[in-house]
């Protein structure tokens, strides 16, 4: 049933560069942080491959389109720029990049305006004094070139790598009691039925989170469970409350197939 998964508030996420910042929140460098793996090649002869490190961060969101993380990874929020042929740039067509970062800077501001930490205030004097526009000429973003845009990030402070903005205990003890709140909410409006997995009456989860790394799918994530027309749905239940099964289980099996896969 997944008893060594991840805690219901984290997520395991691929991270590959950790961002160090001053205390004054400006980027001293941009540290890989990727694992040396040795693998064996068809042709009997080995190679070194570089593989990101996992990291536990606060609950990633599953919603489509433009939606935030608290402490992000993804670069097109993190520095509202988007990379083409060599040039890093916020313009697009459907400004995608500026709105991300904006909306990352206003989450983040807003849930960090009270932690006294010292990562903690790096960080947010990232965010304030980071305009995408005066930074298309990076050298830390430039130095990253192609990778930048299939890469993930984390945030540490300069001189302390050991203690990343992730493992900060403030934020997690903040971020933690807020998603209690969150989940106690939704299961007090969610139907409650019979787990067939958990064999107990519990609020069932009326969005299956995605699974990542099936080939072929979404770069986001596929959705093992759902019902996106209402063809597929029947006893006048809607999405997924037509599979009965519970939040619970629902945390458990997708966590644990993310991680297996």
């Amino acid at each position: 049933k997944g008893e060594n998964q991840t805690k219901d508030h984290l997520t395991e996420q691929n991270v590959h560069y950790m961002i160090m910042l001053t205390d004054d929140g400006e980027i001293s460098e941009i540290v890989d942080i990727r694992e040396e793996k040795e693998i064996m090649q068809k042709n009997k002869k080995t190679k070194i491959v570089l593989n990101p490190v996992i990291a536990k961060l606060p609950k990633r969101t599953q919603k489509s389109g433009i939606d935030v993380n608290i402490i992000e990874h993804r670069p097109l929020y993190i520095f509202g720029l988007n990379y083409d042929k060599g040039v890093f740039t916020p313009n697009d067509r459907t400004e995608k990049a500026k709105k991300s970062h904006l909306c990352f800077s206003e989450a983040n501001l807003d849930f960090f305006s009270d932690l006294k930490s010292d990562i903690a205030k790096a960080y947010c004097l990232f965010i304030q004094n980071w305009e995408p526009e005066e930074q298309c000429e990076n050298p830390f973003l430039l130095e990253l070139g192609k990778n930048y845009s299939n890469s993930y990030f984390t945030f540490g402070l300069s001189g302390h790598p050991e203690s990343p903005l992730h493992m900060n205990t403030e934020l997690l003890d903040k971020f933690q009691k807020k998603y209690e709140v969150k989940a106690k909410e939704e299961n007090d409006t969610a139907d409650m039925l019979m787990c067939p997995i958990e064999g107990q009456l519990l609020p069932t989860a009326r969005i299956h989170n995605k699974i990542s790394g099936f080939r072929g799918g979404n770069s986001t994530g596929c959705v093992l469970v759902g019902f996106k027309e209402s063809a597929f749905e029947s006893y006048g239940k809607t999405q997924a409350f037509n599979s009965g099964i519970s939040i619970t289980a629902m945390n458990k099996y997708t966590s644990t197939l993310n991680k297996l896969i």
